[in-house]
């Protein structure tokens, strides 16, 4: 199996991990603390989990199918038109806000007082940094898959999105660093 290949197995095998994480919130209905800090409520965790679970996984059976030749043109795209349906869902309806400021928990409750294990500055640095280097390597293999692709409209297709799910996080994260670190920029 070539680069585009192994690539979309990894990006699958990530988002089924995805999705059965946004499954086990919307079952349990207890999300753990630093993700009820960036959902009003723990179906929208659950569901913005599952619906880029499935957007990923959808992306790598569309395109694995038409790399082994499994099924043809046709329900490739149609596999394809319905992840990306599904992320924009996600995307629109549940995407993460921060609840601190003005979201269903009350002024000064980030949720983390069930938990008992509140979340300080160090502990959100990190991995807010971790984040952004994660989705900066998850970036540059997508950038090798669109260089790789050798005229491959899906594995594009796939690269692209991928790339723009990226630097979307990048972009997110670096924007709440700066609301956090400069209080006048809120």
């Amino acid at each position: 199996m070539d680069v585009p290949g192994w690539w979309s197995v990894c990006s699958g095998a990530g988002g089924l991990i995805l999705a059965g994480y946004g499954l086990w919130i919307l079952r349990t209905g207890r999300p753990p603390a630093p993700t009820r800090m960036s959902w009003r409520r723990p179906r929208d965790a659950g569901m913005w989990y599952l619906c880029v679970g499935l957007f990923l996984v959808l992306l790598a059976v569309g395109y694995l199918g038409r790399l082994t030749g499994t099924f043809g043109p046709a329900p490739g795209w149609a596999l394809m038109a319905l992840a990306f349906g599904l992320f924009a869902l996600g995307l629109i309806r549940y995407a993460p806000q921060d609840v601190r400021r003005g979201g269903a928990a009350s002024a000064g409750d980030d949720g983390n007082e069930e938990a008992g294990m509140p979340v300080g500055r160090t502990a959100m640095q990190v991995r807010g940094v971790l984040l952004v280097v994660v989705s900066a390597l998850v970036a540059v293999g997508s950038i090798l898959l669109i260089l790789s692709a050798d005229g491959n409209i899906a594995a594009y297709v796939v690269g692209g999105a991928l790339l723009l799910l990226t630097l979307f996080i990048i972009v997110s994260a670096l924007l709440r660093w700066k609301q956090a670190t400069n209080p006048e920029a809120r």
